[in-house]
């Protein structure tokens, strides 16, 4: 499981061969588990409401890759001709893996006091996300055999829907509580 950080080349072809479900479920687990623990390390507490958000952030985000993975199936079904969903949950699984490792790394080393705990936080969450991206590219290619170019564009699909889905909820949830509150505000949002 951990090489997946120290060696993704050879995790990503491991896992190729293997396309294990209970093995990707439980990288997806561990990696729920570590955001979930960084949790307490950035709160710097452990109350009722904080694990009570550790727990419910695990849940959602290990719901969220469960439904990237499928949806990533859908666009690469579209793009490839191939209808495989482990082939595209493996790649979101380790993509989110390398992040909740860099999340729970950085929330810890962001208990150092002074400005070198943010100067480190800042190195590991940029190594993460970028290692976090190349995985998830070489996984997507590797997985599908197929070039650079239309994993790219598959990539670009889900970011873009992945946007337009997040703003769309957005702006419906809060035309509704103007709409809901509007009377009260004058028609605007209160505070405004």
């Amino acid at each position: 499981m951990w090489n997946i950080v120290s060696k993704p080349l050879e995790a990503i072809s491991e896992a190729k061969n293997e396309k294990d479900m209970g093995k990707t479920l439980l990288v997806l687990l561990v990696a729920a588990i570590m955001v979930a623990i960084s949790t307490f390390f950035y709160a710097r507490s452990v109350t009722g409401s904080v694990f009570l958000a550790a727990i419910v952030g695990a849940i959602v985000a290990y719901i969220l890759v469960l439904v990237l993975g499928f949806v990533l199936k859908l666009t690469m079904k579209i793009l490839v001709g191939r209808d495989d969903y482990l082939s595209a949950l493996i790649p979101a699984v380790y993509s989110f893996f390398i992040l909740g490792l860099g999340t729970l790394v950085a929330s810890i080393l962001g208990l150092i006091p002074s400005i070198v705990g943010p100067i480190l936080v800042f190195i590991v969450l940029l190594i993460a996300y970028v290692m976090s991206q190349a995985v998830f590219f070489k996984a997507m290619m590797e997985f599908y055999e197929t070039d650079a170019i239309t994993v790219f564009i598959a990539l670009l699909i889900v970011y873009i829907s992945l946007f337009v889905a997040l703003y769309s909820a957005t702006m419906s949830a809060l035309i509704g509580f103007v709409g809901k509150f509007g009377g009260m505000a004058g028609g605007m949002i209160p505070g405004f």
